[in-house]
């Protein structure tokens, strides 16, 4: 019964891990310790003041410690880019742990 689960994609266990441990990192780290980082935007490089993704690590960290309304004022991105990262990491945990159905008896 070989392949009868998709975890034989080891791209699907890379996501999760990732997003494990990006997570855990957001959870764990204080938001003030985020908030004094430098940033790491090659817009902000290149003299470019404010590009759509400016504030997206604060508001994730923000997010990550229940404090929705401030990561909607620090980039109201995250709305978006939340959900998306949700349903990405889940459909990666789906298709590691539920068993193919089709093809699943061969």
């Amino acid at each position: 019964m070989e392949g009868r689960f998709a975890s034989d994609r080891p791209g699907d266990i890379t996501r999760i891990a990732i997003g494990l441990l990006t997570l855990a990192v957001l959870c764990l780290i204080p938001f003030s310790v985020v908030a004094n980082l430098p940033p790491l935007c090659l817009f902000h490089w290149l003299g470019i003041e404010h590009c759509p993704g400016c504030g997206i690590t604060r508001a994730a960290s923000l997010l990550a410690h229940g404090q929705i309304m401030d990561a909607v004022w620090m980039n109201w991105r995250i709305v978006l880019i939340a959900p998306l990262c949700l349903w990405l990491f889940g459909s990666a945990v789906v298709r590691v742990c539920v068993p193919r159905r089709f093809g699943a008896d061969e």
